[in-house]
């Protein structure tokens, strides 16, 4: 987990999180988190204007205390993970199957044809 979202939890700061903080200081954020070109970021800032402060606190506070799963012998486990994703970054990653070179957070939206290709092509195996 990052050190922001670990250290949201322990100071008790997920509460102050909402709409209006995310939209103000979304340009300082956008693009190290992978919201490059412009009609991503007005995709994500519509997608943020949509959201209830509610949600969107729930949201924080469940990634602030979210506890990665044991995975059960015998369980199989793919996992795509972007080499640029700062949000959840790689090098917190401990078995990443598929790493995608400049892969953000908002890779699935931005290189959906890429990721669509290593679903398949998996599934076609099992």
């Amino acid at each position: 987990m990052p050190w922001i979202f670990r250290n949201a939890r322990r100071l008790g700061l997920t509460h102050l999180f909402n709409r209006g903080l995310s939209l103000s200081t979304f340009r300082f954020w956008a693009v190290r988190h992978g919201f490059r070109q412009n009609e991503q970021q007005e995709l994500f800032r519509s997608m943020l204007q949509r959201q209830s402060n509610h949600y969107l606190k729930w949201a924080l506070k469940s990634l602030a205390c979210w506890r990665a799963p044991s995975i059960p012998a015998g369980t199989e486990l793919i996992q795509i993970h972007g080499t640029d994703d700062l949000t959840f970054p790689i090098s917190k990653i401990s078995h990443c199957q598929y790493k995608i070179p400049d892969g953000t957070h908002f890779m699935v939206y931005n290189l959906a044809e890429h990721i669509s290709t290593i679903l398949n092509e998996y599934l076609e195996v099992h």
